[in-house]
């Protein structure tokens, strides 16, 4: 079974808002799940492209798992302080499938 990443690429509209109502009430839900984080921080380092308040990335044993967080009552009802406490034109939340499906094409 391949492992399952969320990243979230996040550019805050109310920092302290979006800290108080989501971020932290997300590790509990997402240790729940059995994810734990890989990367939560500002910092970063920008060759190309836009830049962003917040780099998330959160790994899950599989896929699956990771979908089942997205898909649960507690990560939906949180989800809209994500979505008024951020930019939306200006951030990503997506959910990756883990391997290199490149590599096995070749």
């Amino acid at each position: 079974m391949s492992r399952g990443y969320i990243v979230a690429l996040l550019k805050f509209t109310d920092k302290d808002q979006f800290i108080e109502n989501y971020a932290s009430k997300m590790p509990l839900i997402i240790e729940a799940h059995g994810g734990r984080f890989l990367v939560r921080t500002p910092e970063a380092h920008f060759a190309e492209g836009r830049e962003y308040s917040l780099h998330v990335i959160v790994e899950f044993d599989t896929f699956d798992k990771a979908r089942a967080m997205i898909d649960s009552d507690a990560f939906k009802q949180l989800q809209e302080h994500r979505h008024v406490n951020t930019d939306q034109a200006s951030s990503s939340f997506m959910l990756l499938k883990g391997g290199d499906a490149l590599a096995l094409a070749t």
